[in-house]
């Protein structure tokens, strides 16, 4: 298995902009193993479609370092490695709206030289949107 489960019965504090649920933020998965990335993966043929992520975190410990660095589709999502408070809620999203070519979106978490941890993930939001390259509503229909 790519990725093992984890959880906690502490009480984790909720990022006041997105309250998110504690049955979330108890709950995770990391990468297995010795395993240093960790990776999700889904396609969509549809073109006319894009996508905003929303990662959820929340560490269960805090002896050792536990730092990443995460990419949508081959962009950086963070500026400096990134390191999962402890019991409480955060949340790294996309600066803006992503489409590929090949239909493959992916999101990945890689672990610094630095971490002591492989990366974890507590939950993931993806936003559609569609992209209409052309415009279906002609403007003799909307007269007032």
């Amino acid at each position: 298995a790519e990725w093992e489960n984890m959880s906690t019965t502490g009480t984790v504090e909720p990022d006041p902009s997105f309250m998110e649920p504690q049955s979330v933020l108890q709950t995770a998965v990391r990468a297995a193993g010795n395993d240093t990335t960790l990776t999700y993966v889904w396609w969509n043929y549809n073109r006319l479609f894009s996508f905003m992520v929303f990662l959820h975190f929340a560490d269960f410990q805090n002896t050792q370092i536990r730092q990443f660095d995460m990419y949508f589709n081959g962009n950086r999502l963070n500026e400096k490695p990134y390191s999962p408070p402890y019991l409480a809620a955060s949340c790294v999203y996309s600066s803006g709206w992503y489409r590929t070519g090949d239909a493959k979106y992916n999101i990945t978490l890689k672990a610094t030289a630095a971490s002591a941890l492989p990366p974890m993930l507590n939950g993931i939001e993806i936003y559609t949107r569609i992209n209409l390259d052309s415009q279906m509503t002609f403007p003799k229909d909307c007269e007032l």
